[in-house]
């Protein structure tokens, strides 16, 4: 087995088990992140923690609806829409994913969908420079785009900070 590289600060990987999108508890995933960058942010006080909360809500529903393996249900009897190539779960978590994501300001979005949810192996550094921008506006834009998706998930009123 390959040793796992090390994360930030020379901490090993995170490992985490990602919920039973059927919830009976049979199937879990175990996900390791390398980077874990919204842990690293909240322990080194960058972001609040209903920031962290909602970072973690919208991975969980995007690593649920690029799940492939065990989320095919393909026409099985008794399901709500036989025939259909995606399990329930995996719809809802795209939709949770979409609404989640649409009530972010449109100039967060990117920035939200590639450092918390897509590009989790990218420094905030590697990130500012492919968007030709400042490694300071890029996390303003990250810390504008958390807020809203704590304001959408009940967990804040208003931004933070």
């Amino acid at each position: 087995m390959a040793q796992k590289q090390p994360g930030y600060d020379d901490n090993p990987p995170v490992d985490y088990e990602v919920r039973d999108p059927e919830g009976e508890g049979k199937r879990k995933i175990t996900v390791t992140r390398r980077i874990d960058r919204l842990l690293y942010m909240l322990e080194h006080g960058r972001i609040a923690e209903h920031q962290f909360e909602a970072g973690r809500r919208l991975q969980a529903d995007f690593e649920h609806m690029t799940v492939g393996g065990y989320a095919v249900c393909i026409g099985v009897a008794g399901s709500p829409s036989p025939g259909s190539n995606l399990a329930d779960a995996k719809c809802d978590a795209m939709d949770r994913y979409m609404a989640a994501i649409t009530s972010a300001p449109p100039i967060t979005r990117h920035v939200i969908q590639s450092l918390i949810c897509e590009d989790t192996d990218k420094s905030l550094d590697q990130y500012a420079i492919r968007a030709g921008s400042d490694r300071r506006q890029i996390m303003g834009l990250l810390i504008a785009g958390l807020d809203a998706l704590a304001v959408h998930y009940g967990l804040a009123t208003t931004g933070s900070q």
